[in-house]
C-alpha cells in the first residue's frame, strides 16, 4: 500500500513527459495573437499524433520521429501563459500524453471606422457577416494530409497595404466583427490577383456579404483566402500553381472600393497573412 502514492505519481509523470526521448519544441517560444506556431514532436516513439490547441484538436503530420503540427493562435487569445497538450501513439498501439507551456505575447491591431454608402449597408448585418464566415470556416475545416505549397507565400497581388490584419473595425459605427486578413489596394478594378502559393480550389462563389471568393487549400489544413474580386478565372476542384492568375480585383460584398482582401487560415483560424509571405514556415 505504501507504493500507490508513488506509482500514482509515475503515471502522472508519464501522462506529462511521455516516454524517454520524446520531446516537444515549440516554435516560436512565445508567439505572438495572430500568428503561426509550429510544434515538433520528437523521438521515435510517436508515429501519430494530435494536438489540443486553443480548443481545436490540431492533427501532426510527417512520419515516425519527425512529426510537427502547425497551428494558428487566435487573434482573441489572451496573453499569458497557456497550456498545449500532444496526445501521441507508438507502433505498439501504447499511448502517452505530453503537456508544454506557451506564452501568448499580446500583439499590435488598429482602430478602424469604415462607411459604407446605403447601396452597400444592406448587406452590413451580423447574421449575413456570420453566414457567410460559416461557410468558408466549412471548407476551412476539411484538412488534406499531404502539402501541397512550397517556400514562401506570393503576394498575390502588388499594392499599398490600406488595412492590416487584426484591426477593430467599427462598420458604420458597428462593431461586426475584426479584420480578419490584410487589404491590399492601389489597383484599379480588372487587376489579376495571382495564387499565393500552389493547391487546389477549394471553393469559388458568391457570398452577400465578402463578395466573390476564392479559398485555395494548400494542404495540411493551410488555406489562402481571396475576397471583394470582380472575376474569377478557377473552379472548385481544379489544381493551380504558385504565382498562376486566379481572379480580378474587385469591390464586390461589402467593400469601400477596389481592393483585395488576402487571408490565411491555419486549421479554421486566421493568422497573419503577412507572416506566411516574409518568412518559410514548418520547412
Amino acid at each position: 500500500m505504501r507504493l500507490y502514492p508513488t506509482l500514482i505519481l509515475l503515471l502522472f509523470l508519464l501522462l506529462q513527459n511521455g516516454p524517454a526521448g520524446a520531446s516537444l519544441l515549440v516554435l516560436p517560444e512565445a508567439p505572438v495573437q495572430g500568428r503561426t506556431v509550429v510544434v515538433l514532436l520528437t523521438g521515435e516513439a510517436a508515429v501519430s499524433a494530435r494536438m489540443e490547441f486553443f480548443g481545436k484538436t490540431i492533427p501532426f503530420y510527417g512520419s515516425a520521429g519527425d512529426l510537427y503540427a502547425i497551428a494558428g493562435v487566435p487573434v482573441l487569445t489572451a496573453p499569458g501563459t497557456h497550456v498545449i497538450t500532444v496526445h501521441a501513439s507508438d507502433e505498439a498501439g501504447n499511448t502517452y500524453a505530453i503537456s508544454k507551456s506557451i506564452r501568448v505575447l499580446k500583439g499590435k491591431f488598429l482602430a478602424e471606422k469604415l462607411a459604407f454608402p446605403p447601396s452597400k449597408s444592406g448587406n452590413l448585418v451580423a447574421s449575413k457577416i456570420r453566414a457567410d464566415q460559416d461557410e468558408l470556416s466549412r471548407i476551412f475545416r476539411q484538412w488534406t494530409p499531404n502539402r501541397l505549397w512550397s517556400g514562401k507565400f506570393l503576394m498575390p497581388i502588388k499594392g499599398r497595404i490600406t488595412s492590416p490584419f487584426g484591426a477593430y473595425r467599427l462598420y458604420n459605427g458597428k462593431r461586426l466583427g475584426d479584420h480578419r486578413g490584410t487589404d491590399i489596394g492601389g489597383n484599379p478594378v480588372g487587376a489579376v490577383i495571382k495564387a499565393a502559393n500552389s493547391g487546389v480550389v477549394a471553393f469559388a462563389k458568391h457570398l452577400p456579404a465578402l463578395g466573390s471568393v476564392i479559398v485555395l487549400d494548400h494542404g495540411q489544413g493551410i488555406h489562402s483566402i481571396y475576397i471583394h474580386m470582380s472575376k474569377t478565372l478557377v473552379t472548385a476542384g481544379q489544381i493551380v500553381k504558385k504565382g498562376q492568375s486566379i481572379g480580378k480585383v474587385g469591390s464586390t460584398g461589402v467593400s469601400t472600393g477596389p481592393h483585395l482582401h488576402f487571408g490565411i487560415s491555419v486549421h479554421d483560424t486566421r493568422v497573419e497573412p503577412m507572416e506566411w509571405v516574409n518568412r518559410l514556415i514548418a520547412e
